[in-house]
């Protein structure tokens, strides 16, 4: 029934998230460079909504916020943030793959390819929610660059010393 629901676009989840995602963009539009400023989402979007996607949690009494990371970056932080979480992002991937092919030992390839898997795990998992400030995602959301810039400078400190 869910994935009938869902082919259908009556999925509460996904229409919600559209109705969200809608209104985010509209919102986006409307102050493209810097945004609305942090944690503004809920106290702006409502004016932006587009009703054919409203569903019976719409009203959104518990504050949630717009199930999309990158959107919500851009509607807070405007598309001068979002390209540089976006950067960040892929800074990570290249330097992790960096670090990875200029590993040696296999124990040390094997940690570092599981960081960088892993943030591209939750990278994408952003498309739909907006975890990073959970307490569940968000330290392996950073932890994940930390281990590699680790081992890269490692790696260029043992080129220094030899």
């Amino acid at each position: 029934d869910l994935l009938d629901a869902t082919t259908k676009l009556e999925d509460i989840s996904t229409v919600e998230r559209f109705y969200r995602w809608i209104a985010g963009g509209y919102m986006v539009a409307d102050k493209p460079l810097l945004g609305f400023g942090p944690a503004t989402f809920y106290s702006h979007y409502q004016s932006y909504t587009v009703t054919g996607f409203q569903t019976y949690v719409s009203d959104n009494p518990e504050k949630s916020g717009i199930h999309n990371y990158y959107l919500m970056t851009a509607v807070e932080q405007g598309l001068v943030g979002c390209m540089i979480f976006v950067c960040f992002c892929f800074m990570v991937m290249i330097k992790g793959e960096q670090a990875y092919h200029g590993q040696t030992e296999r124990h040390k390839k094997a940690l570092i390819m599981s960081a960088i898997l892993s943030f591209i795990i939750i990278c994408a998992i952003l498309i739909i929610n907006d975890m990073v400030e959970a307490a569940k995602v968000g330290p392996f959301f950073f932890l994940a660059p930390a281990l590699i810039m680790i081992y890269g400078l490692s790696q260029n400190q043992e080129r220094i010393t030899n």
